[in-house]
């Protein structure tokens, strides 16, 4: 890791590799949340008789609120405009959370519409606290420190509103709930950004590929300088992917797998 750290919270230096803990990069949401009024949400049917029958849906035909994931729609859209391609995800669930914030969901039919820059310029860290390793780590993804970010969430907030406002959807959409009406300027919908986003759980590039001196990994995920040892997840991504993290993480898992193997192999033969 980086010798200052280290030296800070009394971890002997084994390497120097100050990029150890660098570049952390996320996907930070901010929900808009609408009432829904003659059809039904996931809301209602999570709790009580319900949600039994939701539970026995499952249970018999694999269908209903119990396989659903977090968002079943989802529009890829260009918010910057030097952007050449779509640079905010929107994703869209079929209920609403209190205070727009995953956990419980509200009792009243809802929808949400949650967007996402698909390529943040901000840049966090994770770093170890102190030198005994069951100690959590401080964790700060430091999010919308980048003018563009925040350029993107807002564009991205107004982008909802104009989804919502859509003739198709005005028989059952009511009153904005969050943030509200009285919200309106870029500067207010900002500050709403920043107090009640989220993270999409895409945390990533801590450990990051390539040559360069703040690189931690090399082409087969091998810890620069350090034998036996290789990085295998998401965080030797040197950028986060533009959409979700899952197939990709997947797909260095696959590889890492396959390079350890054929290490293997040619330890073997020889």
């Amino acid at each position: 890791g980086d010798p200052e750290h280290l030296g800070r919270i009394g971890v002997p230096v084994v390497h120097e590799l100050r990029g150890v803990g660098r570049n952390m990069q996320d996907h930070y949401v901010v929900r808009v949340t609408y009432p829904i009024h003659g059809i039904a949400t996931a809301n209602e049917r999570a709790r009580g008789l319900p949600l039994a029958g939701e539970v026995l849906r499952y249970a018999l035909t694999g269908k209903g609120i119990l396989s659903y994931s977090a968002s079943l729609i989802a529009a890829s859209v260009k918010i910057l405009p030097e952007s050449a391609t779509p640079d905010v995800q929107i994703s869209f669930a079929p209920g609403s959370f209190k205070d727009g914030q995953i956990g419980q969901l509200e009792a009243e039919p809802g929808l949400t519409g949650g967007p996402w820059q698909m390529r943040p310029l901000s840049r966090g860290y994770v770093e170890a606290k102190t030198n005994r390793p069951g100690d959590a780590p401080a964790i700060n993804p430091r999010y919308l420190t980048e003018e563009s970010d925040r350029r993107a969430i807002v564009g991205g907030l107004h982008y909802v509103r104009r989804l919502f406002a859509a003739p198709a959807l005005q028989p059952y959409v009511g009153d904005e709930k969050l943030p509200g009406k009285q919200v309106q300027t870029d500067d207010e919908l900002l500050d709403y950004a920043k107090r009640n986003g989220n993270t999409v759980y895409h945390a990533s590039c801590t450990c990051m590929m390539g040559p360069q001196v703040n690189c931690v990994v090399d082409s087969e995920l091998r810890v620069h300088g350090i034998d036996g040892l290789r990085v295998i997840d998401a965080s030797v991504m040197p950028s986060v992917t533009s959409t979700n993290t899952n197939a990709p993480t997947i797909m260095i898992a696959e590889k890492g797998a396959a390079m350890i193997l054929a290490t293997a192999r040619q330890r073997l033969a020889a």
